[in-house]
């Protein structure tokens, strides 16, 4: 395991307005508080936007999500070692992060600038942990925390250690186990759609255990006929069962470079499903991993969109008080009235179709306005 021997906070860059943030203050585990990816938007002239993405947790972003995106994700090992912008009319108009292993993160377009700043690097081992600021749509004022870990002696990360079971076959592990099992086909939508997977694997699921280690027909036959799912979404929880993680497979027009496209309205109502299912067959640590890539690009979809992911969900029953209290609902809330306000400038009728389709949705929306 890991754990922070040093920090160093840098000095401070910009002025006195805006909102606050510190993403010290909200990141669970600073032990293990790893950046793995940050993604920064701007237009022509000035840096809008900051994402940082952690190991097991991702802060808000700050400025306003709008205008080209670029992102970097690090290699195990490689850490952001540097970090240099530029500032014009009390706005940092420009961030560039440079890796220890000399890759470099920077904002699309032409910025212009007033005065400079640079962090870094420090000694060796030392990489940004965190940002504290104020933000307004731009970002106003802006220092940084860099800190280094040192390894403390424990188990080898590969190794997941599991308590033996006496009945086990020659005492395997779990894995080892599934590798043995029984394979189960499934035959799903319209279309019957097959998917073999282990029964082991499956059977953890209450559903799927009472139907194949029961006294029905499909535990006979080792089958089941499942017309009324997407076979999508049983792709996603079989892949979670095995991985702890699923997929989702964006078009080809996706505007990467690292195969990670923008969030988009397809993927949304992506997650929605997966939600879906993992709701109908009682697994729950899938439906919270479904929640936060539903919310992550909840956070990045603007206008009718939104509205049209939210008419999904609520349809799915995912409603505003499923993600209510989460940290990456703060920046939604935050422009929540300018949102509303703009959309039904916009798009009055079907704000109020909507509106008459899915009451509890409207009435959520304005409950938070008030809060």
């Amino acid at each position: 395991m890991t754990t922070l021997r040093k920090t160093q906070t840098t000095d401070i860059v910009g002025v006195e307005l805006g909102l606050t943030f510190n993403d010290g203050t909200i990141i669970p585990n600073i032990n293990t508080a790893a950046i793995t990816r940050i993604i920064l938007t701007a237009d022509s002239y000035h840096l809008r936007s900051i994402t940082v993405h952690y190991a097991n947790f991702e802060a808000p972003t700050h400025g306003e999500f709008t205008g080209r995106q670029t992102e970097l994700s690090l290699a195990p090992g490689e850490y952001f070692a540097t970090v240099e912008g530029y500032l014009h009319s009390n706005v940092v108009s420009k961030i560039t992060f440079v890796t220890n292993k000399g890759r470099i993160l920077e904002p699309p377009g032409q910025m212009v600038f007033m005065s400079s700043f640079k962090w870094g690097p420090f000694e060796p081992g030392m990489g940004l942990l965190y940002f504290v600021g104020k933000e307004d749509g731009h970002i106003r004022k802006l220092k940084a925390t860099f800190g280094m870990y040192a390894d403390k002696p424990d188990h080898p990360r590969s190794i997941v250690y599991e308590k033996q079971v006496s009945t086990a076959p020659a005492q395997l592990t779990r894995f080892a186990q599934s590798l043995m099992s029984p394979t189960v086909t499934l035959l799903v939508g319209a279309d019957k759609i097959l998917f073999n997977t282990s029964q082991h694997v499956l059977c953890r699921l209450p559903f799927f255990r009472a139907a194949l280690q029961g006294q029905f027909r499909e535990a006979s036959e080792q089958s089941l006929t499942m017309p009324e799912d997407e076979p999508q979404n049983i792709a996603a929880m079989i892949e979670f069962l095995y991985t702890s993680n699923y997929t989702y497979q964006y078009g080809t027009d996706g505007d990467s470079d690292i195969g990670c496209p923008a969030p988009a309205l397809a993927e949304g109502l992506y997650h929605v499903g997966v939600y879906a299912t993992a709701h109908k067959y009682d697994y729950d640590s899938l439906a919270k991993a479904a929640l936060e890539n539903f919310v992550y690009v909840l956070r990045h979809l603007k206008g009718m969109e939104v509205m049209r992911l939210w008419k999904a969900a609520y349809a799915e029953n995912l409603q505003l008080g499923d993600i209510e209290g989460h940290g990456k609902l703060e920046k939604f809330k935050r422009y929540l009235p300018k949102w509303l306000k703009e959309l039904y400038t916009e798009q009055r009728a079907e704000v109020e179709a909507m509106a008459v389709e899915y009451p509890l949705f409207m009435s959520d929306l304005l409950r938070l306005l008030v809060m």
